[in-house]
């Protein structure tokens, strides 16, 4: 084969190939934070989690303390626990932590907000030895749906503005078998990178707030719901189902210049085998030198 048909045909053969690659990776490999899910399930998912795209890194201990103290005009941080709460974080073997208080007026007990990352999952899919190691024994729990009101929640094109959290109700029981020492509402959720199956790295995102011994609940909940609404919002935007699952479609998605980009990312090495091959045919074709 002529050396110039070989030359061409073997450039163009390996752009085409490496053009193809790159056109059906995923866009979330060179770009942004990626989608994760919300869900209230650890181990499996039954198909209701919510896909959202992340705002922050929850992965590192410099990420976690990026954190506000403010969580929009009501919420404000009261005391960093991060201390206090490290023994925690130690039995989760956390690879980074938030323990923090919060307040907001009208609320004369701290809210505690705990985000904990791990890929040590096996420690993380239980309420009972969440809680259990600060002593509370018994559990009351069912799954609900939350509003979630930031802006880009309520967008007129955003998939839904709902969230799936736990909900929890805790109880320290007296060993005397008096009353119960003290009873404590909580909301959490696990954040997952994969939608199915097996994760093999959670972030576990949880409030909890004191409440009394006896009498309704329903204005602690109220405030509690109002605050995990307040995180997942500053955390997470929900995410597009109109987003490109490639490079090929984000390209095609945006047009204008992004459609020189694709076309010309085919052309090229197309025109490249083409010559090859043309250039080939014709050496074929020639007499052979006398």
């Amino acid at each position: 084969m002529n050396p110039n048909a070989r030359r061409y045909l073997l450039s163009g053969g390996l752009l085409l190939a490496l053009a193809a690659a790159l056109l059906v990776t995923p866009p979330a490999t060179f770009v942004g934070r990626g989608a994760t899910f919300i869900d209230t399930q650890s181990w499996h998912s039954d198909g209701g989690g919510v896909p959202v795209t992340t705002t922050a890194y929850l992965r590192s201990s410099e990420d976690m303390r990026r954190f506000p103290d403010h969580l929009g005009e009501e919420w404000f941080m009261t005391q960093d626990l991060q201390d206090e709460w490290r023994h925690v974080a130690r039995f989760f073997e956390a690879d980074a932590f938030i323990s923090r208080n919060y307040a907001t007026h009208g609320l004369y007990v701290p809210l505690h907000l705990f985000i904990i990352d791990s890929k040590y999952t096996r420690v993380l899919h239980s309420l009972q030895v969440s809680y259990g190691i600060q002593g509370f024994t018994t559990f009351e729990t069912d799954r609900i749906w939350i509003d979630v009101s930031s802006e880009e929640w309520l967008a007129e094109d955003s998939p839904n503005a709902q969230v799936p959290v736990v909900r929890a109700l805790a109880v320290k029981e007296n060993a005397t078998g008096g009353p119960p020492l003290e009873r404590r509402i909580i909301q959490y959720f696990w954040v997952k990178r994969e939608a199915w199956g097996v994760t093999n790295h959670l972030t576990w995102i949880g409030a909890s707030l004191p409440v009394p011994i006896n009498g309704s609940l329903e204005k602690h909940w109220s405030l509690l719901t109002n605050f995990t609404s307040a995180v997942v919002g500053h955390l997470f935007v929900p995410d597009d189902p109109d987003v490109a699952g490639t490079v090929a479609e984000a390209l095609w998605i945006e047009g204008g210049v992004s459609l020189a980009v694709l076309g010309m990312s085919v052309a090229v090495p197309s025109a490249l085998l083409g010559t090859g091959l043309y250039v080939a045919r014709r050496g074929r074709n020639e007499p052979p030198p006398e």
